[in-house]
């Protein structure tokens, strides 16, 4: 078959899966399937103001490509051919309701039994995913072997962007190598960047995760290396970890971090240094709950310490549980100076407005603990914040070393202005 070229305009096809499974074109897609493609041969082809209208009976889903446009150059058997396609997606059941444009190179070889679509440059641009004004960007090489099952994806890389408010939400995800066969998915490595930028704060994380395999509807003995940087005004927090990975998606989705060995470091004002800290536990978060709970042990500046947190909750409104016992804890040496002097002048209001809306409920134990001249042993206290009200009861220490002033202006109780949270 030869064919100079072919214009269609207007068409309207709707395609149907039925509850057992077929579809209502399988025998059309059966006479496709017997022609040779060896001897197809087409200039050109050219769709217009075509509508695509697709009803799955089997998991109650129903949407349409409206408005739909393709371009194709020569079609012929072991030539690549230029396709430009676009159109207006719209998927209520899904959340999908965008502008879809794709670009490329498309190829097959009857021989090899190969269909290649490269040098993909598409982008998306509406509602997905659940997010709005979301603008996603896709390149990469695509190629499938029908006759054994699998596809192929090189140099694929996936950026997305979208805006809420003030805050902008970056993520590129990199694969040089992604192999899809019989329900496995492996590829030789995957690096993920994201960001969060607000105008007083930004927070970004890069994580790679080398060799990997997807079985089993999960993902099992790999490992993952990741990098978090948080930034709000003159403070910074820089954490680097690594663990072996495990995120499974039988029963009760999870992610697991079995053996995760951490560095941080914090620069604040408030600091007279950085404070570093050097974790060694574990991380298990389950994705049907929304919760996750972690447990450490390592050093916190300079100093053996041990921490339980666990968090519910945490795709809304977060409740979380600290339990930390630090073995010692000179807060002179600690906090700087100039923090010091602010927090003794009874006029500074105490802006604690980062803990608005937050609920924690926490415990914490020092064996040895310096504050303003006072040495005390055996300290303890526990923290209780729901909203804007923090309840700070019990507060007990063992007084080791009196400190030769006989009053601490810094330890004296006294009231003070807070924008929040209310101090009860």
């Amino acid at each position: 078959m030869h064919v100079d070229s072919a214009e269609i305009e207007g068409l309207r096809a709707q395609l149907v899966r039925l509850k057992d499974g077929s579809t209502n074109v399988d025998d059309l897609i059966h006479d496709v399937a017997a022609i040779e493609s060896a001897n197809v041969d087409l200039d050109s082809l050219r769709l217009t103001h075509a509508s695509l209208q697709w009803n799955d009976e089997l998991v109650w889903q129903r949407g349409s490509f409206n408005e739909l446009q393709v371009d194709l150059g020569r079609l012929a058997d072991g030539l690549a051919s230029p396709l430009a396609a676009s159109a207006r997606v719209d998927a209520p059941s899904a959340g999908v309701d965008a502008r879809l444009q794709l670009k490329g190179r498309l190829l097959f070889d009857a021989a090899a039994g190969r269909i290649e679509l490269g040098r993909i440059d598409g982008s998306l641009e509406g509602r997905a995913l659940g997010i709005d004004n979301l603008a996603l960007h896709v390149k990469g090489d695509v190629t499938g072997l029908p006759r054994e099952r699998t596809l192929s994806a090189d140099n694929l890389v996936v950026s997305s962007m979208h805006k809420s408010g003030l805050t902008v939400f970056n993520t590129v995800l990199a694969a040089p190598e992604l192999k899809w066969s019989e329900f496995r998915l492996s590829g030789i490595s995957a690096t993920i960047n994201a960001s969060v930028v607000h105008p007083d704060r930004s927070t970004t994380l890069a994580v790679k995760v080398p060799r990997f395999e997807w079985a089993d509807r999960g993902l099992r003995d790999t490992s993952a290396q990741a990098q978090l940087t948080f930034k709000r005004a003159d403070s910074q927090l820089r954490v680097q970890g690594s663990s072996p990975l495990a995120l499974v998606l039988e029963g009760a989705p999870r992610i697991e971090l079995a053996a995760l060995e951490m560095t941080a470091q914090l620069s604040h004002p408030a600091l007279a240094a950085d404070l570093s800290a050097q974790l060694k536990g574990k991380l298990d978060i389950n994705l049907q709950q929304q919760s996750a709970q972690g447990t450490w042990s390592g050093q916190l500046a300079g100093s053996d310490v041990k921490a339980d947190v666990a968090v519910a909750d945490y795709a809304g409104r977060g409740r979380w549980t600290v339990d930390a016992e630090l073995a010692r804890l000179d807060l002179d040496a600690l906090l700087s100076t100039a923090w010091l002097a602010r927090w003794q002048d009874d006029a500074t209001p105490l802006d604690v407005a980062l803990l608005h809306d937050a609920n924690l409920l926490s415990r914490m134990r020092v064996g040895q603990l310096k504050v303003a001249g006072l040495q005390v042993g055996a300290a303890s206290i526990r923290l209780e914040l729901d909203k804007s009200v923090l309840a700070v009861d019990p507060i007990m220490a063992q007084p080791t070393v009196r400190s030769s002033r006989p009053r601490c202006a810094s330890m004296r109780a006294r009231q003070r202005r807070a924008s929040a949270p209310r101090v009860a």
